[in-house]
């Protein structure tokens, strides 16, 4: 909404009884506020992308106390920052948790036959839940076709001359070396920039590696991609929640299509291609991540399967039994163990810059902290330039700070800071 549509709704928004609003429209300026509702409080959209990199959820406590409104969280399973008893079982568990499938066991040590993605006992169930018009999901964790691609001789991840790492993927019709953004398309007949090796090796599984699996094996079935760069629109996401209900269909996506799957309309079929991809992803909440994904899709379908190496893993097991508290007794334990939130808070700034500059930035962040702990990651190349990261733990009740907020504050426009965030590169 810009101009006088803009100024229209927040006027009617003003003496509403209900205002559904995003996170950009926190501030809605409603004149008696009697409750703050956050919606998927786990959801990545209430940080704000660019500086100041506003977390509207903290916006809205601060709002709610000020204005002495309640506040309520709704999610499921809740973050650990919004849970009143972190390492408590849940209350509400759904009665049936899902299949595990051990992938060690469907491909024993010695097995020469090509690796696939989608384990056998997946396939039979998604070719049961399409042959007669049902509809079923499977959750990938990243797009492309690899997630990520090294060097067999030296190790090195392939990245472009902006730094960014570079994924195996499809665009039209062949294989190409691909950035996250799509900034970098190269021809797979790439090298390593390293050593100049050709033995590059694609690593972990994709939504493109999964589709292509499935219409092999499913002739018959609908199969539809689906991430985050399918969805950028209003009218994209649309279609594709339309696509999502044709019969015979099985939509293959990223964490991006779980908000599409529409709890009133049931699936026959939901399955996580590969639970160790999404517990390896380089985020300190990735295995609270991955329980959320399990558990709405066991609200959402009517079976679900999870296919895994790490069958002991107690963030697999919680998806295998909802009732069980193992999962959060283990992560609040490991979280306040290392002063990760809620038991502490993170600091986390960037800059991109040359040498030089990266130098000062962190001349500035370390004068900024005024003696806080803090760590400084290894730099990463960009270009020309370098990206300086840099993190700092807080106590628990060492956040918010003025002082420490005014120095923060007054850092120049360049370097950039988060709190809380999920990803400290």
């Amino acid at each position: 909404l810009a101009g006088r549509a803009r100024a229209a709704a927040l006027d009617r928004a003003a003496g509403a009884a209900l205002v559904i609003a995003t996170p950009a429209f926190s501030w809605t300026p409603v004149r008696s506020l009697g409750a703050l509702i956050l919606e998927r409080a786990s959801a990545a959209g209430y940080r704000a992308p660019q500086r100041p990199h506003l977390d509207m959820r903290a916006a809205a406590a601060l709002l709610a106390r000020e204005r002495g409104a309640v506040l309520a969280y709704g999610d499921f399973p809740l973050p650990l920052e919004c849970r009143t008893a972190p390492a408590a079982a849940l209350s509400n568990a759904p009665r049936s948790g899902a299949r595990i499938i051990d992938a060690a066991a469907e491909r024993p040590e010695g097995d020469r036959t090509p690796f696939r993605a989608v384990p056998a006992q997946m396939l039979a169930e998604l070719g049961r839940a399409t042959a007669k018009g049902g509809r079923a999901a499977v959750l990938a964790a990243r797009k492309g076709y690899a997630p990520a691609v090294v060097c067999r001789d030296c190790g090195t991840a392939v990245r472009d001359e902006a730094g960014r790492a570079l994924s195996f993927s499809m665009a039209r019709g062949e294989r190409v070396f691909r950035s996250a953004d799509g900034a970098t398309v190269r021809g797979a007949d790439k090298t390593c920039d390293r050593c100049g090796s050709w033995n590059l090796l694609p690593l972990g599984i994709g939504v493109e590696r999964v589709a292509e699996e499935l219409r092999e094996s499913l002739p018959d079935a609908k199969i539809f991609m689906l991430d985050a760069e399918t969805i950028r629109t209003p009218a994209a996401v649309r279609r594709a929640a339309a696509r999502i209900e044709e019969p015979g269909t099985v939509v293959v996506g990223t964490e991006a299509m779980l908000p599409l799957l529409d709890p009133a309309s049931e699936l026959q079929y939901a399955a996580i291609a590969s639970a160790d991809s999404l517990l390896a992803l380089p985020f300190w909440r990735a295995r609270e991540r991955f329980v959320h994904a399990g558990l709405t899709l066991l609200d959402r379908a009517q079976r679900v399967s999870v296919a895994t190496r790490r069958t002991d893993d107690t963030a697999v097991q919680m998806v295998a039994d909802p009732s069980a508290d193992a999962f959060f007794a283990e992560e609040s334990a490991q979280r306040k163990a290392l002063g990760y939130p809620p038991f502490g808070h993170l600091l986390v700034f960037h800059a991109e810059a040359s040498p030089a500059k990266v130098a000062e930035a962190a001349r500035l962040i370390e004068r900024a902290l005024d003696g806080a702990a803090h760590t400084r990651l290894p730099d990463r190349p960009v270009r020309t330039r370098a990206r300086l990261s840099v993190v700092a733990k807080l106590g628990q009740d060492a956040w918010p700070d003025r002082k420490l907020s005014a120095r923060l504050a007054a850092l120049p426009p360049w370097i950039s800071v988060a709190i809380d965030t999920e990803s400290l590169w």
